[in-house]
Parts: structure tokens; C-alpha cells; sequence
């Protein structure tokens, strides 16, 4: 999943978006095929299911990455409360996530919040999940440090990374939030404008 695509992004919907897939990261999805499997397929969008758009953003030549969750009417309370866990996860390791802190750590933290959320079983894909929570990003999309197991690498100052927290839920869809942050001496400040509210159209 390295130095593969400049920009990027992705539209999934419902359960399509929780189909399991080639990709790399917690997200699958029929797509195209099973080749292009993150990309937009061929049924249309239903009402009351989550739309996943995850997507990057390019500022004289350094990578920002985010996802939302968008929505054709009121989503079910089990996806709802799910982004909220995904959303505190999140909040928790950018607060955590100061100079000196081990990256597999705080992928330890997110695993245990997870748990203790009752999703551990979707927490980061499924029926397999990826073994990593975060990543660098920068002049690439993807680059080091990955917050991930067994990975022991001290955050520093001005490091530049994208936490994704994500839960997959087989013929519902995928729920869950990313942002990009730099790590500073007091925690990670978030770079992203955009609400990380599910947006209800």
C-alpha cells in the first residue's frame, strides 16, 4: 500500500463497502472488480445506509488525508453509536499521542477502547482486520510511522499523521473517521477543517 497513488479517493456505500477485498486497509468493497475494488460500483445509493468517502487533499505537494460518513436519511443507533466510538477513539489517541509515546502503544489503546465499546470483532475490517489504526503521511500517502502492532517507534514533534479509526458491519455498511494531525510537545493538533459529524442529506 506504499507510494501507489499520488491523490486518491474512494466512494462506498452500505453493504458494498463492507465486502472484503485486495485493499490494504480496513475497508473492501466490490467496486469495479476485484482489481479496483475501492471505487464506486455499479448499484445506486440507498437511503438510510452510510456513504463512506474517504479522500485526499494536496497543499504544494503535501498529502492530506480524511473520511466522512454521509447519509440519504437517519442512520440505524448501531452505526450511529459506532462513529461516535470511532470519533472518541480518535480524540483520545491525538490527545495521548505526544513526543515519546510508542506508536504500538497507542494502537493497544485504540484496540482496548474498542473492546470495551463492544466492536472489537468489526474494529479496523472484517472478517480480517488490519493490524494498524494510523499512518504517516506526507509528500506520499502513505509513509512512516504506522500506529499498528508491534510497532515501536516514539512519536516526534512534527511528525505528520492520519488516524482512522473504522468499524465494518457485514450487509450494513462501514462507519468511523479520519483526520490528519501533527504531533506537538502537548498532543496532535488536527489539521482537518471539515465536522467529523455524520452528515444526513
Amino acid at each position: 500500500g506504499f507510494n501507489q497513488l499520488p491523490l486518491y479517493g474512494h466512494i462506498m456505500a452500505g453493504r458494498n463497502a463492507a465486502l472484503p477485498s485486495n485493499s490494504a486497509g480496513p475497508t473492501g468493497g466490490r467496486g469495479l472488480g476485484p482489481f479496483l475494488s475501492q471505487s464506486a460500483g455499479t448499484d445506486k445509493i440507498q437511503k438510510n445506509e452510510p456513504i463512506i468517502v474517504d479522500y485526499v487533499a494536496s497543499v504544494e505537494a503535501y498529502n492530506s488525508d480524511q473520511t466522512r460518513i454521509f447519509a440519504l436519511g437517519k442512520l440505524k443507533d448501531e452505526l450511529v453509536k459506532a462513529h461516535e466510538a470511532m470519533r472518541t477513539i480518535q480524540n483520545t489517541l491525538a490527545e495521548k499521542g505526544q513526543p515519546g509515546v510508542v506508536t504500538g502503544d497507542l494502537y493497544q489503546l485504540a484496540l482496548d477502547m474498542a473492546q470495551s465499546a463492544g466492536l472489537a470483532e468489526n474494529f479496523m475490517g472484517y472478517p480480517v482486520p488490519v493490524p494498524f489504526i494510523g499512518h504517516g503521511v506526507g509528500l506520499e500517502l502513505n509513509e512512516w510511522p504506522v500506529i499498528g502492532r508491534n510497532m515501536r517507534v516514539p512519536l516526534e514533534v512534527g511528525m505528520t499523521i492520519a488516524l482512522e479509526p473504522k468499524v465494518v458491519f457485514p450487509d450494513k455498511g462501514v462507519v468511523g473517521i479520519e483526520n490528519t494531525f501533527v504531533v506537538t510537545p502537548t498532543g496532535m493538533e488536527r489539521l482537518n477543517r471539515f465536522p467529523d459529524d455524520i452528515i444526513v442529506c
